[in-house]
């Protein structure tokens, strides 16, 4: 069942090009659907943030970095507890401490 512990891992996954967002959209599509009837209100909205980053994907032209900022603001104020360092051969691409201590 979908958490958005698994959202940020698969975020991290497209940011660092592990996966493409392609790939994160069909995945999110399968592991999300109706979780409008199974998952609490946390996860909900986390799930809508992510919705919006592909609304502004497939009709804004949203692409390359500015994407993959996009999608990472949309489930970092979702994550509870969790420091992140996503690098791209030794170069910051993301650092913060996600949700609330």
């Amino acid at each position: 069942m979908l958490s958005v512990d698994q959202l940020s891992s698969r975020v991290a996954q497209v940011v660092l090009g592990d996966l493409t967002f392609g790939g994160f959209e069909d995945w999110f599509r399968e592991e999300s659907h109706n979780v409008h009837l199974w998952g609490d209100q946390h996860l909900n909205d986390a799930v809508d943030s992510i919705e919006q980053v592909f609304s502004e994907y497939h009709f804004e032209g949203l692409r390359g970095s500015a994407l993959n900022k996009e999608l990472a603001n949309a489930v970092r104020p979702f994550v509870r507890n969790k420091q992140v360092n996503w690098t791209l051969h030794g170069v910051p691409l993301i650092e913060a401490s996600f949700g609330t201590p």
